[in-house]
């Protein structure tokens, strides 16, 4: 899909406490590109695709996945055909986009929103609201492996302040996230930043296990020894579990291969003069069980036993994403650099320049154009479907790309190549009778160029063109009498064709049209 934006006025205006310009843009225009497919999915005559082996991977059109907004964090499913989206609906007027430092803190609604390839629809989960006052973000999106849930850390702040301390009041709370339902809870309240020991508590999940497990890390006060205490908490699908108490100063976890456990090889405590140190310490978590244990060595985890990560099909897939800068000239002939979002071959070749090869020639093509002035931000796919998430203008997009059967897409390619030969032909036929009309109801001479002769007759020139290749496919083959008066059965007489793939369209002195193959 090109979009084609109209300027409908840029506003320089001095706003009280903005050190910039505000500029408003009118809503974007969008108009179909030849080089995808239908609004509605459909493969037209002029639809290409990046072919790789016996697949055609083919561009739909692009689609507004949230408006007015300002991006914060991605969440990829494990299976990485979902993402969740952590954003804010910044913009306090729509289609305003207000630059200062002012602006920078978020202002309006803080949004979760899931979208995923198979149905394309966003759906807006959950609602924060921020202000001036009082602020929120997402600070973790972890999705447990095997299932449609993810784990969520929320934290709050607002400008209050301890009057012991002087700091922000703050909170964080986990949430539970069921995708398939859209249903969303409030697991447990995390860490709060009171104290000068707090931290954040660290949410981290298996890559292949439905667990996840959270840590919480307190100070203990003691000016010598651990200065802070660690415990866990092992989260399912299903919720929290008791929690798990680990010697004092036991930091930094790592999973083992299978999946179910997690270790920790050191204890950090400060010495009698205060100086933080790290002490060998091995502690070993059984995830699924809740066994904490301190053996000599790490376990070795045998291949049967170890976790298996499901590949996202995304990484099978033989296209990418690529970035393409190009100067153009503007009015005041001052060069101006554009920026073009393109999908193309994994094969290795040069990125710049992209060849510019008109939209209607052949089938396969090395590059497909996504959009202009977008950024990309992730990808996501299944094993058929896949799309392109851009960001552009303050709106979040998605470009879907579907991988068929090459045989199954020429075919769909050539019936609609044909389909095309018979409506040009249909016009044609028209725009000769309306000629012979105008012409004492005599038909042009075949010995010149009837296309010119015809040509004001037809608002598009392309309809003598064989929709296959891009060439002339309009043939006059009629030599009877000029005058159409003379015809004695002109539904069974020939006045000429336009070419298609595998055969041409027919075009009859009474108007109909059929189709013959080769």
């Amino acid at each position: 899909m090109q979009r084609s934006f109209v300027l409908s006025l840029a506003l320089l205006c001095v706003v009280s406490g903005l050190s910039r310009t505000a500029f408003v843009y009118a809503e974007p225009v969008i108009t179909p590109s030849p080089a995808t497919l239908t609004a509605e999915g459909q493969v037209t005559a002029h639809t290409r695709a990046i072919v790789s082996g016996e697949y055609a991977y083919l561009l739909g059109q692009p689609e507004v996945v949230a408006a007015d907004i300002k991006l914060q964090k991605f969440g990829l499913s494990p299976t990485g055909d979902a993402v969740l989206i952590a954003a804010y609906k910044k913009r306090p007027f729509h289609g305003v986009v207000l630059t200062s430092e002012r602006m920078d803190t978020p202002v309006g609604e803080l949004n979760l929103i899931y979208w995923d390839t198979r149905t394309r629809i966003a759906r807006t989960l959950f609602r924060e609201a921020v202000r001036e006052d009082v602020g929120a973000s997402i600070e973790q999106i972890e999705w447990l492996p095997g299932t449609r849930t993810a784990l969520v850390v929320l934290y709050r702040f607002t400008s209050s302040r301890l009057p012991q301390t002087g700091e922000e009041l703050s909170s964080y709370s986990l949430l539970r996230v069921d995708t398939t339902t859209g249903k969303i809870s409030r697991i447990t309240e995390l860490a709060s930043g009171q104290g000068a020991y707090s931290r954040p508590d660290f949410v981290s999940a298996s890559s292949s296990q439905p667990l996840a497990y959270i840590r919480t890390q307190e100070g203990t006060g003691a000016k010598s020894g651990p200065f802070f205490r660690t415990s866990l908490r092992v989260c399912t699908s299903q919720g929290l579990r008791a929690s798990l108490t680990l010697p004092d100063g036991t930091l930094g976890f790592t999973w083992l291969p299978d999946g179910k456990s997690i270790y920790s090889d050191r204890i950090v405590e400060k010495d009698t003069e205060g100086k933080i140190k790290a002490r060998k310490v091995l502690t070993l978590v059984n995830l699924e069980t809740g066994e904490v244990t301190h053996p000599n060595s790490l376990p070795v985890i045998p291949k049967t036993e170890r976790g298996k990560e499901v590949p996202s099909p995304r990484e099978m897939w033989p296209v990418t994403v690529a970035l393409t800068n190009t100067p153009l000239k503007d009015p005041a002939g001052q060069s101006q650099i554009a920026s073009s979002l393109w999908l193309r071959s994994s094969a290795p070749h040069n990125l710049e320049p992209v060849p510019t090869v008109p939209a209607n020639r052949g089938t396969g093509t090395d590059s497909l154009l996504i959009a202009t002035n977008a950024h990309r931000e992730t990808e996501i796919a299944t094993e058929n479907t896949a799309a392109i998430l851009f960001t552009r203008d303050g709106s979040l997009c998605a470009a879907p790309i579907f991988r068929l059967p090459l045989i199954d897409f020429e075919k769909a390619l050539h019936g609609a190549q044909r389909m095309a030969a018979i409506d040009n032909a249909k016009q044609v036929g028209l725009a000769l009778l309306n000629y012979i009309q105008d012409n004492d109801l005599k038909f042009p001479p075949s010995d010149g160029n009837v296309a010119d002769q015809i040509g004001s007759y037809v608002r598009n020139p392309d309809i003598f063109q064989n929709p296959a290749t891009g060439e002339n496919g309009f043939v006059f083959s009629y030599q009877g009498p000029r005058s159409q008066s003379q015809i004695e059965n002109p539904g069974i007489t020939q006045l000429g064709y336009v070419s298609g793939p595998g055969g041409r369209a027919i075009i009859w002195a009474d108007g109909h049209v059929t189709w013959e193959n080769n």
